[in-house]
């Protein structure tokens, strides 16, 4: 399963970035559609979700308008000496109107609120990948290491039954059994912790992620660095980051709503029509009225603060892009590092893991004491622990890059294009 695993990978690397379009999901994950229905189920998706429709509605509101029409009834008795009195009525019907341009520029400030939210949502929605990622991964690393330990134990307590039956034919001092038990008794405190370690993971992973599933967990793969492909990867990071695309549509937005300050130098006409009844209906009146406010000093106020309010978006863009270029050069620094680090640490489990072999069998034939093959056993063992750590490493690096590049879970995951 690791060859196959090893070989999808590489093709899928080697490939350029429309090539992600095949869905890649190594054995050693859960499936893009089981994520999707996982990542689904969490508040903070649906949260994202919700802040589409507020935004939708806001786009909604923006191209209505926020003007009505108003309708102002009056009436009054009028009296004239030496003719007695009449009723008078007055019914007028206005409503503000916007100039020209200043609607359009309204629903293109609601698009890029709706911009805003997509990208929003397509952000949360990679957080909690990302978050399901490292806790599956944390998951998975804490089984392995409690199998490890374990089988150590084991080992530990096999050699403790054969120092007792040395000492029962005289060949082992008492001093040898119980430097034998203490290390049967540290073993078993590290299988404690480490099954500890994967109680509380798997709590939490439950606990986030309910419908990803954690009966039968799978082994661990070898990470396979990515070869070849590294230009391809960065470059779709850079150009199909959800958190840049958020920063991009806030500058889009500023930029229309500065320019909709600027309309706003001019004010809206409110346009009125008018009816009236005097001289107990004797006279009609009809007409039509326009008013027009007067721009104060708070419109070129206005204009300025939306004009500053677009150099902080713009600034935080510029930093945005700034700390993605510097974050995913440090993705591709520690896929490269952390894939030598993981095979230096499995050549030297795997020389400490001779060494202890060998010593068990120059201990059973009389040729080193106790205290050698124990230091030997436990040097092993801490190899061993630091291959499986370096195993985790690698794999959360380059799952992680792979996943910002929509590699990864591109099903459930990638934004659509």
């Amino acid at each position: 399963m690791r060859k196959r695993m090893l070989a999808v990978l590489f093709l899928l690397l080697a490939a350029p970035p429309e090539a992600p379009a095949m869905a890649f999901s190594p054995p050693d994950l859960p499936a893009a559609e089981q994520v999707r229905q996982a990542l689904a189920q969490s508040p903070v998706w649906a949260a994202a979700q919700d802040q589409q429709g507020v935004a939708r509605y806001e786009a909604q509101e923006l191209a209505s308008g926020p003007y009505e029409f108003s309708v102002q009834v009056q009436g009054q008795s009028r009296w004239v000496r030496g003719m007695g009195d009449y009723g008078e009525w007055w019914t007028t019907l206005q409503r503000p109107v916007r100039l020209p341009g200043k609607a359009a520029l309204d629903r293109q400030i609601g698009a890029a609120g709706e911009g805003v939210a997509r990208a929003g949502f397509a952000d949360a929605r990679l957080g909690l990948a990302h978050e399901l990622l490292g806790s599956w991964l944390d998951w998975l690393g804490s089984v392995e290491r409690e199998r490890l330990l374990v089988e150590q134990q084991r080992l530990a307590e096999e050699n403790l039954a054969a120092v007792q039956k040395r000492l029962q034919a005289g060949d082992a001092a008492r001093m040898d059994v119980q430097a034998a038990e203490a290390d049967v008794e540290d073993i078993t405190r590290s299988v404690v912790e480490a099954r500890t370690r994967k109680d509380m993971a798997l709590a939490v992973l439950n606990g986030r992620f309910p419908a990803v599933g954690t009966q039968s967990p799978p082994p661990l793969s070898d990470p396979q660095p990515p070869t070849g492909a590294l230009g391809d990867l960065r470059q779709a990071v850079l150009t199909d980051s959800p958190r840049l695309q958020v920063l991009e549509m806030a500058v889009a937005r500023a930029r229309v709503t500065a320019a909709r300050a600027r309309a706003e130098r001019w004010p809206d006409p409110t346009l009125a029509v008018f009816v009236a009844s005097e001289r107990g209906g004797d006279e009609r009146i009809g007409g039509g009225m326009i008013t027009m406010p007067i721009p104060g000093p708070r419109r070129g106020q206005e204009q300025a603060r939306t004009q500053a309010l677009l150099r902080v978006a713009e600034d935080h863009l510029a930093a945005g892009r700034q700390m993605l270029v510097a974050r995913v050069a440090s993705q591709m620094q520690a896929v490269a590092g952390n894939h030598a680090a993981f095979l230096a640490a499995q050549r030297a489990a795997a020389a400490m893991t001779g060494q202890a072999q060998m010593m068990q069998r120059a201990y059973a034939l009389g040729e080193v004491d106790l205290q050698r093959l124990l230091l030997a056993r436990r040097q092993a063992r801490v190899a061993a622990v630091a291959a499986l750590e370096a195993r985790l490493a690698a794999l959360q690096a380059t799952y992680g890059l792979l996943l910002d590049a929509h590699v990864l879970w591109s099903e459930g995951v990638a934004p659509a294009r």
